[in-house]
């Protein structure tokens, strides 16, 4: 059998072992030496079989640690379920549609317009979105060069992540973190490495000890942090990139939660692998799915070339209607959300409850016991998302989404959010 044909069905014989449980995760395979040695195979036929099996998410090869078995992780999809009858829903995360603009308008002016709404575009990006991006991203002090449009924030991520790492890649993320990408990096075989976040992003100790156990990317939200609220500060940008220094690792900003005009702080600078995702679904509304995705050249490469052979481009239709929207006021969402949001975390916070809120859409509560919390809250009409789905290593808490948070409700919320989270009667 020639070379190729052996490595071939080596691998598939160790990757149906891997399947049936015989041999499990973490569990350390022979040296390359050693299983040609017991083959009867030449080094090389041995080697080409383990890197099958390592482009195929099976094993890990780590150095001088040798191939283990890499765990075998099926995409967990996240649920969405609704609200009961007569319930307030807090949980699902959803804008309220009152905060987002009225897209009928800008599809009627398109379709005045641009009657050929069945023309095959290649790969074409619309002039009025790349100039709107590119000036985004220079207030944001990001370099926006190499310029790509991806199907929203998740897209971005899935497709910036595939460009640049390989199965078994670790990967450091906020804790709590937003539960989609934890569910992506596991349909990816990449392992999260949970660092600690505060208000003002993730805490720079954390993120030295992870980077000291072995990082090749890094997942930062900069603004609106989903589920507890950071907001990256200069001061915390400046303390990360000196614990990051000349490390070589893919750096990603996660800015779903960016508002229009405003400045982030941004770890990008300087960097030779990295990419900041803007998506405009907060703004515009969860089903305008298109993001800006700025980073280095061979990143940006990458990511189209592979785009180029699946969905081409970001319909251009849609780029039109984004453009419409986008010349109108895209700030009155993000204001009156930040409104709902403060005013819920003042009522708590007179109450003597701690909570996390400083930017975004969503209050984050620690609580004693998050079924308890989330059945007093049901009970009283409102319904909040349990914590367990975005915590990795960090303590018991719900996740309110402001979003839809009506001002009258505010201080009965409040009241019910405060006996949740200390198990005792609370006089509003």
């Amino acid at each position: 059998m020639p070379a190729r044909g052996r490595a071939q069905a080596i691998a598939l014989d160790l990757e149906r072992r891997i399947r049936s449980g015989e041999l499990g995760a973490g569990e350390q395979l022979p040296t390359v030496r050693a299983m040609a040695a017991d083959l009867g195979v030449d080094p090389g036929t041995a080697a080409a079989a383990y890197r099958l099996l390592r482009e195929r998410g099976f094993v890990i090869s780590d150095g001088r640690r040798g191939t283990r078995v890499a765990a075998q992780l099926e995409p967990r999809p996240s649920a969405v379920s609704g609200a009961p009858p007569g319930v307030r829903d807090l949980a699902s995360g959803v804008v309220d549609l009152v905060l987002v603009p009225e897209i009928g308008r800008a599809l009627r002016r398109v379709a005045a317009r641009r009657p050929d709404v069945t023309r095959y575009e290649e790969n074409a990006k619309l002039d009025a979105l790349v100039a709107y991006a590119r000036a985004e991203f220079v207030r944001a002090g990001v370099d926006a060069t190499a310029l790509s449009f991806v199907g929203g924030a998740l897209d971005g991520l899935e497709r910036v992540l595939q460009a640049r790492l390989r199965p078994g890649d670790r990967v450091g993320v906020e804790d709590p973190a937003f539960p989609r990408l934890l569910d992506l990096l596991q349909a990816l075989n990449l392992q999260p490495v949970p660092i600690a976040i505060d208000d003002e992003g993730p805490d720079p100790g954390e993120l030295e000890r992870a980077l000291a156990r072995g990082l090749d990317a890094l997942v930062v939200t900069p603004h609106g942090q989903n589920p507890f609220g950071s907001s990256l500060s200069e001061e915390r940008a400046a303390a990360l990139r000196d614990v990051i220094g000349a490390r070589e690792l893919l750096l990603v900003e996660d800015a779903h939660g960016w508002e229009a005009g405003r400045r982030p702080a941004t770890l990008t600078g300087g960097r030779r692998q990295w990419a900041v995702i803007r998506s405009l679904s907060r703004l515009l509304g969860s089903d305008v799915r298109l993001a800006f995705v700025a980073g280095d050249e061979l990143t940006i490469g990458r990511v189209e070339a592979r785009q180029a052979v699946t969905t081409s481009w970001v319909s251009r239709l849609l780029q039109e209607i984004v453009a419409e929207l986008l010349a109108g006021d895209v700030g009155r969402g993000s204001k009156e959300v930040n409104r709902r949001r403060r005013a819920l975390l003042a009522a708590l916070e007179r109450r003597g409850v701690r909570a996390h809120g400083r930017s975004g859409m969503h209050v984050w509560i620690p609580v004693r016991e998050e079924a308890f919390a989330v059945r007093h809250l049901l009970d009283a009409g409102y319904a909040v998302q349990a914590g367990e789905r975005f915590r990795l290593r960090t303590p018991p808490a719900v996740r309110v989404t402001t979003a839809k948070l009506r001002l009258e409700d505010v201080e009965p919320l409040a009241g019910v959010l405060a006996e949740a989270a200390t198990g005792r009667s609370v006089i509003n």
